[in-house]
């Protein structure tokens, strides 16, 4: 693997938001080991990797899989939790229906809609 593909796929973050940026650089040696590499959303935008509607490229972090998945907000969080085998009971805790509902709600501040992400339980 190179750093410009990624195995498992792009974790997409917002690279001008300063939180955003310390967020997933802190947790970058952790996701590499699994397969994800990080991308700002306007490298992703820029270079074609992420297609996306300007209006709405910066809604959320953003998950987009190998296959050409886009997994977003919460659902982001869940789907690389799932990778990482410490991190699994968080994931399968949140991924319960009542437990999911609440962390889409704290995570996206009620942003995240089903229509905008498939569940999580959709992926593998």
């Amino acid at each position: 693997m190179n750093d410009s593909s990624p195995y498992r796929g792009w974790i997409l973050y917002d690279g001008s938001c300063g939180f955003c940026y310390w967020w997933v650089h802190l947790w970058e040696k952790v996701v590499a080991k699994r397969g994800f590499a990080l991308k700002d959303l306007q490298t992703a935008s820029a270079d074609g990797t992420l297609s996306i509607d300007k209006n709405q490229l910066f809604d959320d972090i953003r998950v987009l899989d190998t296959e050409g998945r886009l997994i977003s907000g919460a659902d982001a969080y869940l789907y690389v939790a799932k990778k990482i085998w410490w991190a699994w009971p968080f994931y399968a805790l949140f991924c319960q229906p009542g437990s999911a509902r609440l962390w889409r709600q704290c995570i996206a501040g009620s942003t995240a809609t089903a229509s905008e992400s498939q569940s999580i339980a959709d992926f593998p």
